[in-house]
């Protein structure tokens, strides 16, 4: 599983609310898949890849990082707001943007 923002751990401050992040792995498995839906790609592509994705996958956070470190004030709201992130995301990964519901 791999996830944009924080992890279940981090955002819950509990080990055991999901698995350790890997996002050398996830980033390697995610530009596999892209790769065999474009059909294929060489090795260098998908390092490539890979390491274009890995800076939007969420890492654990260490534990003297607590949930109120998560609210930080000194981030721009356009920076993160979830929509334009995983547009971000999507682009990088070679899939549609969302669509605005306005």
């Amino acid at each position: 599983m791999t996830y944009l923002g924080y992890t279940p751990r981090t955002y819950f401050e509990d080990p055991a609310a999901s698995a350790a992040a890997d996002t050398c792995r996830e980033a390697a498995g995610l530009a596999a898949w892209r790769a065999s839906r474009q059909g294929g790609a060489t090795d260098g592509d998908r390092a490539a890849t890979a390491a274009t994705l890995q800076p939007y996958l969420a890492e654990d956070l260490s534990e003297d990082v607590g949930a109120d470190d998560l609210d930080r004030e000194d981030v721009d709201d356009a920076d993160v707001f979830v929509e334009a992130e995983a547009n971000r995301f999507f682009a990088a990964l070679g899939i549609p943007p969302l669509r605005s519901t306005d």
